[in-house]
């Protein structure tokens, strides 16, 4: 079994419609507050130690810049708040990434360089092929430097499809988000839950059947929902990667959430 631990590592401030686009033009111009969120995996025999996603780095004004308006104070950074969890990140037996965005990855050249990246293949091939694309900006593939994924080039461990990634934790393909995008499916005490990265972003996308304006393949983000619902099916617990509730009135599916209720931090 494995414990798992939610983490608050920063907050945009974005466009309705990228979350929730219910076909009215005020989507595209409200906006909404959503968490970044990173999760803290723990075997509960081995102690071993997963991390999925790592966030973005803590540089406000150029990620407000080349996409919307973000806070993350030095201290939220996944590095800091590892260490202020009592968790040595060279410890950590990998990090899964759900996919290569820079909210999700940005990070992690400030990690240690022999962590490995669970990555699918198609998702990294995926990213590098967005360049002059409207995909692009997601990825910085158009910024004029080297993007942040092809700097830790040298960590990618590629995967290709559904994968074991240690007893009781695998990874599924869920593409429509992007290319190669992919959930992470973890047997805790309180049942297997889905971590379903953008492919379900907030509640209502899932329960409400509102889709995200973020989606670049209808077909496949169809399928992919499909799949989550049968192993929903079977007992699994859908969990959104961009919802404040994660931490709120869905809490008591986690062993513990960081920062904890009541800090100022959050």
């Amino acid at each position: 079994m494995w414990k798992v631990q939610p983490i608050h590592v920063a907050t945009q401030h974005c466009i309705r419609k990228g979350m929730l686009d219910t076909g009215s033009p005020i989507d595209a111009t409200e906006r909404m507050d959503i968490p970044f969120v990173c999760w803290l995996l723990m075997n509960e025999s081995s102690g071993k130690l997963y991390l999925v996603d790592c966030g973005p780095d803590y540089d406000n004004e150029t990620n407000a810049r080349l996409h919307q308006p973000m806070t993350m104070r030095p201290e939220w950074h996944i590095r800091e708040r590892l260490a202020a969890m009592g968790v040595d990140a060279g410890k950590l037996e990998g990090i899964i990434v759900t996919h290569l965005h820079w909210d999700h990855l940005k990070a992690v050249n400030s990690l240690p360089d022999a962590l490995p990246l669970l990555v699918q293949r198609e998702e990294l091939a995926w990213a590098a092929s967005t360049r002059g694309t409207r995909f692009a900006k997601a990825y910085e593939t158009d910024a004029g430097e080297v993007p942040y994924f092809f700097r830790c080039h040298a960590r990618y461990e590629l995967l290709d499809g559904e994968r074991e990634i240690a007893p009781g934790l695998r990874v599924l393909p869920t593409p429509g988000h992007t290319r190669g995008s992919q959930s992470v499916l973890v047997s805790t005490r309180r049942g297997q839950l889905i971590l379903a990265n953008d492919v379900v972003n907030v509640l209502e996308n899932w329960t409400l059947g509102i889709r995200p304006g973020n989606v670049m393949d209808d077909a496949a983000y169809a399928s992919s929902l499909e799949a989550l619902r049968q192993h929903e099916r079977r007992g699994g617990r859908v969990v959104p990667g961009h919802d404040f509730r994660v931490f709120t009135e869905m809490a008591s599916l986690f062993d513990e959430i960081f920062p904890v209720r009541g800090d100022s931090a959050c």
